[in-house]
């Protein structure tokens, strides 16, 4: 899902991006994913549909998530992209798609709300998408988003060969996650903080040498913040 009120591409006998939620007592289940950035979504979904089964992005208003909720106990889980995992300038991959640095949102909807329900996405979730593109150097985030949102079909095909041609190469299986990657669709180029700004919203340089190493390997599924986190599949 994308949080943004334009249209998107969608394609018929596809499926939303799902991760598999988990707590600390076991799989409570799949969670939609969303994005802020309709690009990420778009990049996001063509990798995954490189595995064979195809990915589509909606818009979240689109998205009816009533038979989830049943499923749930009356609880509505989301699982919000910030960024992607990174080792070294390197990007961390799944069985699926890339490796994402996820927040899982549980939000409890009673019965008498279920044909309306407000997603506000957590204050703290935007608070960590701010400060990462900070880092960054890119100030004007929120204005690439909206451009993104306005491109035709052609430009933003156009705009996905570019960023796969770009696409960094892969760490090696069990990487330390040191860093958030993020792309930027305007610039076409990819950048690289360090991961304590998503996970603690600190910049973890030692000595401006490298990175402290959070204890974050690729497989471990630790890559989301809270008691709840999510699994690519």
């Amino acid at each position: 899902m994308v949080d943004d009120p334009s249209p998107v591409g969608t394609e018929r006998g596809a499926v939303p991006r799902f991760d598999q939620v988990r707590a600390r007592h076991g799989v409570i289940g799949p969670a939609p994913v969303m994005y802020l950035s309709p690009f990420d979504a778009w990049l996001d979904a063509t990798l995954a549909s490189r595995s064979g089964m195809r990915y589509t992005v909606c818009v979240a208003r689109e998205y009816d998530p009533r038979e989830s909720i049943v499923t749930h106990g009356g609880r509505l889980l989301v699982s919000l992209h910030c960024a992607w995992a990174a080792c070294d300038g390197k990007l961390l991959s799944g069985h699926v798609s890339l490796t994402g640095l996820r927040h899982v949102q549980v939000l409890e909807v009673s019965h008498d709300r279920m044909s309306a329900i407000d997603l506000v996405v957590d204050r703290t979730v935007l608070e960590t998408i701010e400060r990462l593109h900070e880092h960054a150097g890119l100030f004007a985030f929120r204005d690439t988003y909206r451009m993104v949102s306005a491109w035709s079909t052609a430009e933003r095909q156009q705009a996905l060969s570019v960023a796969l041609r770009k696409l960094p190469s892969s760490a090696l299986p069990g990487s330390t996650i040191n860093e958030a990657a993020l792309y930027d669709p305007e610039a076409c180029a990819w950048h690289f903080v360090p991961v304590g700004l998503f996970l603690n919203g600190e910049d973890s340089r030692e000595d401006g040498n490298g990175y402290r190493d959070h204890g974050s390997r690729a497989g471990d599924n630790e890559s989301d913040r809270g008691s709840d986190h999510s699994e690519n599949t």
